[in-house]
């Protein structure tokens, strides 16, 4: 369930509970990091329970904005990559023309 706290976020949320204490203890470190916050103490778990849903809310939303991003900068990265493989295949052409153009004059 940790491995991807994204997708059990919700299910994260029993351990706010003063019987899974510990378990919560060691999650919260995750868990700032999932949201994209620092890390901080964590609160006593009855005020943990209650907030839940935000905690759940800011780890969701964190997930969408890395997601964005990451296409963000991979679709730069495509573009990147076709512009210089235009400007090749265009030298690359334009070279073959002249060597064709040379041979038969």
């Amino acid at each position: 369930m940790v491995a991807d706290l994204r997708e059990h976020v919700d299910e994260l949320g029993l351990l706010a509970k003063r019987e899974t204490l510990q378990e919560m203890e060691t999650v919260w470190p995750r868990l700032c990091e999932a949201a994209g916050v620092p890390l901080y103490p964590m609160p006593p778990v009855e005020q943990l329970e209650t907030m839940w849903p935000f905690v759940a809310a800011g780890i969701r939303q964190h997930a969408v904005s890395a997601s964005e991003h990451l296409q963000a900068g991979l679709s730069k990265a495509a573009k990147s990559a076709v512009a210089d493989a235009s400007a090749t295949l265009s030298e690359t052409s334009t070279s073959l023309l002249d060597r064709f153009m040379a041979y038969w004059v």
